[in-house]
């Protein structure tokens, strides 16, 4: 097991480059890019919980992560973002931001390699494509802005669960999820956030829901093609293994809040369930727990 953490919030500043790297003015404003790219052997678990995104007015910023697991590797991915200085008068008022998150599934031991892990654009055994992309530069088309689609929202967050040694704390992430959690309709958030040119992901058995907590909002969906593939790749490759093809985590939370308090304050209680696996709380000693 291997917790992957940071020791505070990634400020993404606007970046200007010299003049000598680009002399024409349009071609001046440069994107920052943060790539993470991992592979998860069998039996492995990698747990990655970095805090939280803040683009500053004017930044650009890409980041992709790129998670290949063998069959029988486990995930947890935690990505998430807040609207910016909001003391200064910065709500999403970034110039752009574009998330990518691909999971992929191979055989133990086989066809995994580094051009594998890095190509995000190779579309075999792809589990799962998440994309949320979000352009204030789209406004000049007469398109949502990032503050009309996020409306009073000052954060979000994305948590992945895959694989089978997180199948039963899937089930408890989801019940805590549910807990505080009530049926009801879709804001203009939904709308926005939905949009494929602002996320998009091959989710299946899909599930709106209101959080009973002041102040959030949460989705929970089941990844079918994640479950279909891995059972699809022990039954080709004849692997032994102590999972059944059915017993797997296969699950994507969303979570949408009015501060970021309140998206902190539902974070910490949806990875509450790690704690067995680690022995305290993913965020604990960071200000969260």
């Amino acid at each position: 097991t291997v917790l992957s953490a940071t020791q505070g919030a990634l400020k993404v500043y606007r970046h200007v480059a010299p003049s000598s790297i680009a002399p024409d003015p349009v071609h001046l404003e440069v994107t920052t890019q943060s790539d993470l790219h991992a592979i998860v052997r069998s039996g492995a678990l990698l747990i990655h919980t970095p805090d939280a995104a803040m683009l500053y007015g004017g930044a650009r910023f890409a980041q992709t992560a790129a998670i290949t697991l063998e069959s029988d590797g486990s995930l947890v991915l935690v990505d998430w973002l807040v609207a910016g200085r909001l003391a200064r008068g910065e709500s999403w008022s970034f110039a752009s931001y574009r998330n990518e998150v691909c999971i992929k599934l191979a055989s133990c031991g086989r066809g995994i390699t580094s051009n594998s892990v890095l190509s995000l654009r190779d579309s075999s055994h792809v589990a799962l494509r998440d994309v949320i992309s979000l352009d204030n530069e789209l406004g000049l088309d007469g398109r949502p802005t990032p503050a009309d689609v996020m409306g009073n929202f000052e954060a979000i967050a994305t948590v992945y669960v895959f694989g089978p040694r997180l199948a039963s704390v899937s089930g408890e992430m989801e019940a805590v999820a549910n807990s505080f959690c009530r049926g009801g309709s879709l804001t203009p958030f939904h709308a926005g956030f939905d949009h494929p040119s602002r996320a998009s992901s091959n989710t299946a058995s899909h599930r709106r829901l209101h959080s009973q907590r002041t102040g959030a909002l949460v989705t929970t969906s089941r990844v079918a093609r994640f479950q279909r593939l891995r059972a699809q790749l022990l039954k080709d490759r004849s692997e032994l293994s102590p999972y059944s093809p059915e017993h797997t985590a296969a699950l994507v939370i969303r979570i949408a809040a009015t501060t970021s308090q309140a998206l902190q304050d539902t974070l910490d209680d949806v990875l509450r369930p790690l704690e067995p696996l680690l022995g305290a709380h993913p965020y604990e000693r960071r200000g969260i727990a």
